[in-house]
């Protein structure tokens, strides 16, 4: 689990929005920082030649394939999707420069997910085995609780990076690529939802999240990431009140979620 954990950081470092292409800022939101107003009436869906996992995306070099094209591309899928042959992936406008193979070389398929832009991986991961720790049949309580305590190191991790790069730009600071990017909420989804619909009726389980979540709480840098973490204490706390926790539990669990409402913005 720690090595799962720790390679989830290191995706997590690899991909922070300096490292996955040179930054070259629009000239202003107003004029670069959207897509054309007829991009969707006037744009190519480009298609998968064959099916796959994405693996990884070059960034770098699909912003040069759009400006070869004098075009721009905006990606539906993201790296740890599944595409089907076929399969639209990507638009790119206008629709009379682009063709389906333009981003062959710049995107990775394969038959399996790996870690290597993958944030997503190796923290679903870590909460399949919690799920399974947490089954009927296996109920080892102390396996979850250590793949929530490591769950909890990464989000912290991911916290602390820049906001998720969207928009990429060429040497002339024209837009030409747009992405689908995991969000720190995202993240939370993944890591807290599963966990909860299956832990809530485990009282060791439900405060091991809420403990989680309060330290997160305690060092996240923004009050929209500590919205997020609150959010999920509270539903972790009415899915838990919902399974007639012992009164004990109980004001352990509003204990909790009083501290975690009481944090103020570090902003």
């Amino acid at each position: 689990m720690a090595r799962t954990a720790r390679e989830w950081i290191r995706v997590i470092e690899r991909n922070r929005p300096e490292k996955i292409a040179a930054d070259k800022p629009q000239k202003s939101p107003e004029e670069n920082g959207a897509l054309p107003p007829d991009f969707e009436r006037n744009a190519a869906p480009l298609r998968a030649a064959r099916s796959g996992y994405i693996q990884a995306v070059d960034y770098e070099s699909l912003v040069e394939t759009a400006r070869r094209a004098g075009g721009v591309l905006r990606l539906e899928k993201g790296v740890g999707d599944f595409v089907a042959r076929g399969e639209t992936w990507a638009l790119g406008w206008p629709a009379n420069r682009w063709q389906d193979g333009d981003l062959a070389r710049s995107v990775a398929l394969g038959n399996h997910r790996n870690p290597t832009q993958d944030v997503l991986y190796p923290l679903q991961q870590l909460v399949e085995i919690a799920l399974v720790a947490l089954s009927p049949g296996v109920n080892v309580q102390f396996t979850a609780q250590t793949c929530i305590d490591w769950i909890g190191v990464g989000l912290g991790e991911a916290a602390r990076r820049d906001e998720e790069k969207t928009l990429f730009f060429d040497e002339n600071h024209d837009l030409r690529l747009q992405i689908r990017a995991v969000s720190f909420g995202d993240l939370c989804d993944h890591a807290f939802d599963a966990i909860r619909q299956s832990g809530a009726g485990n009282g060791a389980t439900v405060v091991r999240l809420l403990q989680t979540l309060e330290k997160l709480s305690a060092c996240v840098e923004n009050e929209a990431q500590r919205e997020i973490l609150r959010r999920h204490a509270r539903q972790i706390g009415e899915a838990a009140r919902a399974q007639n926790p012992t009164r004990e539990d109980e004001a352990e669990f509003e204990a909790h979620l009083r501290k975690m409402e009481s944090f103020k913005s570090l902003d």
